[in-house]
């Protein structure tokens, strides 16, 4: 994703971060918050923790209703929804349409 957006400025990705499955329900939030501070300081030189539990909570809601069960998942705006990693050109033609 990253390469993405590093080759085309009007790309732009929102990131909800799913823990895995199998993590202990106390340690869920303390889980992806911790990879949360890690990706802000990465993207954008922030090493701030801005997370919330219920934040974790209602993003572990959302993947279970749309029923996403593994990461990366990309949802575009026309809903359609992919699942899986794949290299930057082909993930700028899925967002293109052309794939």
């Amino acid at each position: 994703m990253k390469k993405a957006v590093e080759k085309r400025k009007d790309i732009v990705f929102y990131v909800k971060l799913l823990p895995i499955v199998g993590v202990k329900p106390d340690k869920i939030g303390d889980a992806a918050c911790d990879k949360y501070a890690k990706m802000r300081v990465e993207f954008n030189g922030s090493g701030k923790k801005e997370c919330d539990q219920k934040e974790v909570e209602s993003t572990v809601a959302l993947a279970k209703s749309l029923g996403i069960n593994g990461t990366p998942t990309l949802i575009m705006p026309d809903g359609k929804i992919y699942s899986g990693n794949m290299p930057a050109d082909r993930l700028i033609k899925f967002i293109d349409g052309r794939q």
